[in-house]
């Protein structure tokens, strides 16, 4: 098995295109933490690019019994069949472990990746909460999915205190919104396209 830390997974499974360009920040991300499968890769290699990845390595290497190897996005080529595990399976990582020569047979179908997606979407959290919270009443917390920004703004209206609005299908902190007292125009515009 060979580990990856893809952090602009969510933002790339709700993109859902193999030409996706994630902010500059998520891509800082990547290559700051593509050490971190060494915590649970168990031994298998993880892919890490650059020179500061591999000084990192060789100095906890010295540090702690780590088993893992660091490999370049090069050598995934080398590796036939041992299996691949991002953090996170979409259409971006699919597309670029493809050029990087890995089989398709090795990758999920674009159908296992739209059902991922829809599995993604806060739809499902939704529908979870509320069973939750109809077996044990120690659940709390309401939330609601709209498809309508009419029933976005009517809820609202109605609604007291602080809110928080999600897009379907976003994490790591991006695509929410604090509604905090009324909604401004702003905010409303933001629902608006959410919802196109």
């Amino acid at each position: 098995m060979i580990y990856i830390f893809n952090p602009d997974h969510d933002l790339a499974i709700a993109d859902f295109s193999p030409y996706y360009t994630p902010p500059a920040s998520i891509v800082k991300m990547m290559g700051d933490l593509a050490v971190l499968p060494l915590w649970y890769s168990d031994g298998h290699p993880v892919v890490a690019d650059g020179e500061q990845n591999m000084h990192y390595f060789e100095h906890i290497k010295r540090l702690l019994p780590i088993k893992s190897t660091l490999i370049s996005s090069d050598d995934i080529i080398n590796y036939d069949g041992v299996g691949i595990a991002p953090w996170g399976w979409n259409p971006l990582i699919r597309n670029k472990l493809l050029k990087m020569g890995v089989t398709e047979n090795e990758l999920p179908s674009t159908e296992y990746l739209e059902k991922l997606k829809g599995y993604s979407n806060r739809l499902h959290a939704v529908e979870i909460l509320k069973n939750l919270r109809g077996e044990n009443d120690k659940f709390t917390g309401v939330s609601h999915y709209f498809t309508d920004l009419d029933d976005v703004l009517k809820y609202l209206s109605f609604t007291t205190g602080n809110k928080v609005l999600k897009m379907p299908v976003s994490g790591s902190g991006r695509g929410l919104i604090w509604i905090l007292g009324e909604i401004t125009d702003k905010q409303t515009d933001w629902c608006r396209r959410v919802i196109k």
